[in-house]
């Protein structure tokens, strides 16, 4: 990914920080693209081997549904979150050293630890924080890190940035962008976007990784006798592998725009592919406000049924 920098000017917040990333934005129009992974899946669909298991089974597509559903818009991250470490909370101002050709700060901020952090400011945004074994209250912080608080809008941006929380309780490793915007009251409607090209965090029991996180999700909830705006729209893809897919990548797409209202998603398609080729189809535009249907391809055959909304909306919609 290719990462660059641009002036802006920023005031008004304890930390203004910012890395603009170039090459990822979210996705709002359709695709059709479902190649799966490649991966290290148990036995290929197809194959002749007569003991060949499926990824995706009928037996666990419930949970794997629930679960890939979930990274669209309601799970910001699993696991500890990555909002409780920033920004830090600088002191009082400090004796600062800035290089005059660089423009990078440092003495500005005290690594409990005695690790470093610098900044590269030059009076103008973006500013880029760089930490290297810096200790913030129980988080060893190492990479770039930015955020940035508009009037309506949060912005979190992360190069090569890994947090060790508490010795290891949560290990978050991640490059990407991801937003949060809110409207103006009194009507309530937000937008969650990701472009982020990978992200893994490592807890004690159970690991997540994802890669190629590029989805938009938007929502407007009606507001008695102010807004009568009642939309959803969710969209993108990305790729997927934990404990629960077994540690098998699956590529989840949106490969037709989901909307509906707010809390009710009545159109689009969501597949769910495995390496191995079995396939999950989740396609909302069944004629039953109420489910969505449900297709699953593997090696055994292909089976198609309806499964009631109510199994995963909480999955879905955050």
């Amino acid at each position: 990914m290719n990462i660059s920098l641009r002036p802006c000017l920023r005031t008004g917040c304890l930390i203004s920080l910012a890395l603009v990333l170039t090459a990822c934005s979210a996705r709002k129009t359709d695709t059709t693209d479902e190649e799966a992974p490649t991966g290290e899946n148990s036995g290929p669909f197809g194959s002749d081997d007569p003991n060949a298991t499926s990824v995706l089974l009928a037996s666990n597509y419930s949970t794997v549904v629930g679960h890939a559903l979930s990274f669209f818009a309601n799970e910001r991250f699993p696991g500890p979150t990555l909002i409780r470490i920033g920004p830090p909370a600088f002191t009082e101002p400090q004796s600062t050293t800035v290089d005059p050709t660089t423009g990078v700060e440092t003495g500005f901020f005290t690594c409990i630890n005695g690790g470093e952090a610098s900044r590269v400011d030059n009076g103008r945004d973006p500013t880029v924080y760089q930490f290297t074994n810096c200790q913030y209250e129980d988080t060893i912080l190492d990479g770039q890190y930015g955020l940035i608080f508009g009037k309506y809008n949060l912005t979190q941006e992360f190069n090569n940035f890994v947090a060790d929380i508490n010795g290891g309780t949560a290990i978050h490793e991640v490059t990407g962008a991801m937003v949060f915007k809110t409207s103006s009251p009194p009507c309530s409607s937000f937008v969650r976007t990701r472009s982020v090209e990978q992200y893994k965090i490592t807890l004690a029991d159970r690991t997540f990784e994802i890669k190629d996180w590029d989805t938009s999700y938007e929502k407007a909830s009606p507001v008695a006798d102010f807004c009568d705006e009642d939309t959803l729209e969710i969209a993108g893809r990305f790729s997927l592998r934990s404990d629960i897919t077994k540690n098998n990548w699956l590529v989840i797409t949106a490969t037709e725009t989901i909307t509906g209202t707010s809390d009710n998603p009545t159109d689009g398609v969501i597949t769910i592919n495995a390496a191995d080729r079995s396939k999950i189809t989740l396609d909302f535009a069944n004629g039953d406000d109420t489910s969505v249907s449900v297709t699953i391809e593997n090696r055994d055959g292909e089976s198609t049924f309806d499964e009631p909304l109510s199994s995963w909306i909480n999955s879905l919609l955050p």
